[in-house]
């Protein structure tokens, strides 16, 4: 089992007009995909989408798939219905295997969640949570304090599912040959198997786990 997820905080300065960008359009997106842009009335917030689509599946496949390439006009983003201020539901071909994915937008954020099942996508549990630095929002860089609150937010719920005290809960990273790293649950200093995805962006931190 693998899962990704991805948060993308719409108050980014990276986000706004980026859209009007045909150089990053170009390198990012397929041709169907930019004519849905061309076409919405959020366009910003569907770019979001899409980008954070991409990651997402990029991360539940990258585990299995140590070599696959991340390059991301590759991963190809195809929505059931783009609702850029509601839930949204799709699948992303990567090159590797497909992966589904679900997610929603509002005011502030977009989230995505993903897996290669059905089954797999149904059993995700995920939390978003907004994190207030004294430095400011975290935009394009990542902070001993952003990951400490990723990790804590991600504690609280498997110390909820696993009926163990958050203290003791790890999360390391596990790096690949490929030299992408993966976080791993640890309870009681002993290594799990739950298949777990975090992320951030500015304001927010964000997890996926299988329950």
């Amino acid at each position: 089992m693998s899962v990704g997820n991805d948060i993308v905080d719409l108050d980014s300065p990276h986000v706004t007009g980026k859209s009007r960008d045909e150089k990053f359009l170009n390198r990012v997106l397929t041709p169907e995909e930019q004519a849905a842009i061309l076409q919405s009335d959020e366009p910003d917030v569907l770019l979001q989408v899409y980008w954070a689509a991409r990651e997402t599946a990029y991360k539940a496949i990258a585990r299995s798939n140590p070599t696959v390439s991340s390059a991301p006009r590759r991963y190809r983003v195809f929505l059931d219905e783009p609702r850029e201020r509601s839930t949204f539901t799709g699948y992303v071909q990567t090159p590797a295997e497909t992966v589904l994915i679900r997610g929603c937008c509002n005011q502030e954020y977009v989230h995505c969640l993903g897996a290669v099942t059905v089954s797999d996508l149904e059993k995700i549990q995920s939390g978003v949570e907004k994190v207030v630095l004294r430095t400011g929002p975290d935009y394009g860089r990542s902070s001993v304090a952003v990951s400490r609150a990723a990790r804590t937010l991600v504690k609280k719920t498997i110390a909820s599912l696993q009926s163990v005290q958050p203290g003791h809960i790890m999360i390391k990273k596990s790096p690949l040959l490929s030299g992408v790293s993966f976080p791993e649950i640890f309870i009681n200093k002993k290594k799990t198997d739950i298949p777990i995805s975090l992320s951030h962006d500015g304001r927010f931190v964000a997890f996926a786990l299988m329950s």
